[in-house]
């Protein structure tokens, strides 16, 4: 592993564990820095995070035949060191800890990327949730006054057998100025909330999160499972041309997907 870092790699290896200038912290311990509690604030410093550690470099190559369990272990003494401790090892094993800490490290940013992403999206669900929950609260004392509506109209037919004189003391009911307009829109506005269709009320809770919910995904650099399973990533290509335009419906490219 030391063999195969060039001068120029060693060197910005070294520099991790120096405090440069206009700064209070060494590279080294922002490396260390673990994930934070999910939120949207936190999913952004983590996605800042891991384009600050892809910036690093790969490490891929130089941990080539490395068992995942040592890289773990020295990733663990690495982040338990502080600079100083580092700066009096061989330049082997300075050189072994800090890469392994880098590549530990990307890795679970990157999970907590992927990890954060998700619970933000669930986040939104149970908000919009929510906020149906509370309108339907809303609407109960809507629904009181219609199924009050609705016994008075009961109560007429009841007391009349014939249809045609039944029919007008519910018309004078509700006849009047606006009142069965009126009618009908407290009627469509008790029926819009009902059930658990929830969904409407989603983009008002995901608007704000989408462009960072972009860049997590795109943050973790999607690449297909198996050669020519391809379709999802240039649906998500299609999604990303234009992220900030808003359509009722996208339209598809003449080409198929593959």
């Amino acid at each position: 592993m030391f063999d195969g870092l060039t001068a120029q790699e060693r060197k910005e290896l070294d520099q991790l564990l120096v405090i440069a200038v206009a700064q209070r912290r060494t590279a080294f311990q922002t490396i260390q820095r673990l994930p934070q509690p999910p939120s949207r604030k936190h999913l952004e410093e983590t996605i800042d995070h891991l384009e600050w550690l892809d910036t690093l470099g790969s490490v891929g190559t130089e941990l080539k035949g490395i068992a995942p369990s040592l890289i773990r272990e020295f990733a663990r003494q690495a982040r338990t060191a502080d600079a100083a401790e580092l700066k009096d090892v061989t330049p082997a094993k300075r050189y072994t800890l800090l890469l392994c800490l880098i590549h530990n490290t990307k890795a679970r940013t990157r999970d907590a990327v992927a990890s954060m992403a998700v619970q933000r999206i669930a986040t939104i669900h149970e908000r919009a949730k929510d906020e149906l929950r509370q309108r339907q609260l809303e609407q109960q004392q809507r629904v009181n006054e219609l199924l009050g509506k609705f016994g008075e109209v009961i109560a007429m037919v009841a007391a009349e057998s014939n249809d045609s004189r039944a029919g007008r003391p519910v018309r004078t009911l509700w006849s009047g100025s606006g009142k069965i307009e009126a009618l009908q829109q407290e009627y469509s506005a008790a029926k819009g909330w009902t059930g658990n269709n929830y969904l409407p009320l989603l983009w008002a809770h995901y608007k704000n999160n989408r462009p960072v919910l972009f860049r997590a995904i795109n943050a973790r650099k999607l690449k297909p499972a198996a050669e020519g399973h391809n379709a999802l990533l240039q649906a998500w290509s299609v999604l990303c041309e234009k992220p900030h335009q808003r359509l009722d419906w996208i339209p598809l490219r003449s080409a198929p997907l593959t």
